[in-house]
């Protein structure tokens, strides 16, 4: 599992802090008439999506990451954190309105990844999840997949991918809202409560399934302009190949 430090937690609090200014109000929206009022965020890393909720009021909070988290980090109350070895389990009971698992799954063994989804989806009703394409690349992404791998493990567990934020989020600008998650966030549903979120109901009959597969300008020009060096990206390529050995 990664372990990230709180240099990187500074260099991205930012963006994650905008990205989830923009994406909860929709998500809430969506949920209307009944306002969420406890999250669960598997992989929560500093806390900040949490942090979001937490001054639109939402009452119960919980955080879940690797107990490499700083305390002093957190944007969430320490009471508020619990740590767990994702790569095993988030060792977390109860019922929550939301449940969200952000650029996490890509991180986790592929044998692990039916396990993950029965946790978030014994967690709650709605998941908001998001995580990295083939392809995308960053700090040990051990198991990339194309949104349709995860909408099939979330349809065993009896729930309908909505995929109604990205439509809406891949046009704004990347300083807003990160690329990844504009390219990669889908909704989740249980299909027998689908009719308690008229919004999410009326999305999920409009909207074609299973989700397609985005690649967010950002990340083509970026692979791109790699590719326009070979023998950059070539040397590159062969140094992360020879580290991971």
């Amino acid at each position: 599992m990664t372990v990230y430090s709180s240099t990187f937690y500074a260099s991205t609090r930012q963006l994650a802090l905008s990205s989830a200014g923009v994406v909860l109000p929709m998500v809430y929206d969506l949920m209307h008439p009944l306002t969420p009022a406890s999250v669960v965020d598997i992989g929560c890393g500093d806390g900040a999506w949490l942090s979001v909720a937490a001054k639109r009021g939402m009452p119960r909070l919980l955080g879940v990451d690797g107990s490499y988290v700083q305390r002093g980090d957190l944007l969430i109350a320490p009471t508020q954190f619990h740590a767990a070895d994702l790569r095993t389990s988030a060792g977390v009971n109860g019922r929550f309105d939301l449940a969200m698992c952000l650029e996490v799954a890509e991180h986790l063994p592929i044998d692990r990844a039916d396990s993950l989804i029965k946790e978030l989806t014994d967690l709650a009703p709605v998941v908001l999840f998001s995580a990295a394409i083939p392809g995308q690349g960053g700090t040990e992404h051990i198991n990339e997949q194309w949104p349709t791998y995860w909408a099939e493990k979330f349809a065993s567990r009896g729930f309908a991918c909505v995929d109604a934020l990205r439509p809406k989020l891949m046009p704004l600008p990347t300083q807003t809202v990160a690329w990844w998650y504009a390219q990669n966030l889908l909704l989740f549903v249980r299909e027998d409560r689908l009719a308690d979120y008229p919004k999410l109901h009326v999305a999920r009959a409009s909207l074609p399934a299973p989700p397609a597969s985005y690649v967010h300008p950002a990340l083509y020009e970026s692979v791109l302009k790699r590719s326009r060096r070979p023998g950059r990206t070539l040397v590159y390529d062969l140094r992360k190949k020879l580290k991971g050995k």
